[in-house]
């Protein structure tokens, strides 16, 4: 096998859905240049976007969150049943508290804003398929400027129930780290992250990896600046 066919067949395979043409195949074209990337299929609505999801092989799904027909979170909300391990990266030109509470929802794992550079979707990209979270400056700061729960003392409760290693676990996930980097990062296997991660969701009872970004950028465990 050559070097080209072996790429080919690596590639990771993106479904893009947005109802503004130019903008849709600006955006491919661009997805399309990374030698990891490929586009094979763009859609121009929730409903073409559901159609082709559930008869072609897709690695993650990029979706606007406005668009005239279905709603993208019923979309979603089918694709998770059917496709339950499918990353999926919602686009929005402005997210407001519903916007992220939906997107939660229905299982999103990446939430970036429409004016971010092309570069930040790639990460984004990279980052879900290899099993993270990637949020916008944009998300994280609405994160952040929440207070750290209705009740602060019941986040230190729960948070208090974590090993020093779920801890560890937890602030990497609110910055946005894949397994693979998280794995790096703490010197354990990618297994052992995901082990974490699930007595992580248990134990602060919250189901989704946004979830517990969520809580960990709230709570001051994740801040805004990027790990060094």
């Amino acid at each position: 096998m050559t070097d080209t066919e072996q790429s080919a067949e690596t590639k990771t395979k993106i479904l893009l859905v947005d109802d503004h043409i130019i903008v849709r195949d600006s955006l491919a074209r661009r997805l399309e240049d990374e030698p990891d990337l490929e586009v094979p299929h763009t859609a121009g609505d929730a409903d073409e976007g559901l159609a082709l999801a559930e008869a072609n092989g897709f690695d993650v799904i990029v979706m606007d969150i406005n668009m005239p027909g279905m709603s993208c979170f019923e979309a979603a909300k089918r694709l998770q049943t059917s496709h339950p391990d499918l990353p999926l990266v919602f686009l929005s030109a402005y997210w407001n508290d519903a916007f992220i509470e939906q997107a939660q929802g229905v299982g999103a794992v990446g939430l970036l804003s429409k004016s971010d550079e092309p570069d930040l979707l790639i990460n984004a990209i990279r980052t879900v398929v290899d099993g993270g979270v990637f949020l916008s400056d944009e998300v994280r700061g609405r994160f952040e400027s929440e207070t750290a729960a209705d009740n602060p003392d019941e986040s230190k409760t729960k948070l208090s129930t974590l090993t020093p290693r779920e801890v560890d676990v937890l602030r990497w996930v609110g910055m946005g780290q894949s397994r693979k980097q998280m794995a790096a990062q703490l010197g354990i296997s990618e297994n052992t992250v995901a082990v974490h991660t699930n007595r992580i969701m248990r134990k602060l009872d919250i189901h989704d990896r946004v979830g517990l970004a969520r809580f960990s950028i709230k709570i001051g465990l994740s801040p805004l600046d990027e790990p060094s």
